[in-house]
């Protein structure tokens, strides 16, 4: 149920709730956070990248919730880690 942004072969970029039913069906279960579209299923081959959801930009800005310049850097470092290890898991299967 990870809130997550995908590239795929053939929905393009999608921004979904990601529910693994690879142990049931060897598929993920991709569900909108518009309830109007119904859940579908994707394939692992069919899934290019996958990026975690972590937060979204505004034009509010709220300094006291403002990350400090060291720790967005770690989150960018992170982030980029995990992308990495991804891509190297999809490309072993």
């Amino acid at each position: 149920g990870s809130l997550c942004i995908l590239i795929t072969r053939n929905d393009g970029i999608v921004f979904k709730k990601v529910f693994n039913q690879l142990s049931e069906s060897g598929k993920f279960m991709l569900v909108s956070t518009n309830p109007t579209y119904a859940p579908f299923y994707v394939e692992i081959p069919e899934i290019l990248e996958v990026w975690k959801f972590n937060g979204y930009v505004s034009q509010e800005f709220d300094e006291e919730q403002a990350l400090p310049k060291d720790q967005m850097s770690e989150v960018l470092k992170s982030l980029q880690q995990e992308v990495a290890a991804i891509r190297l898991e999809l490309r072993s299967k």
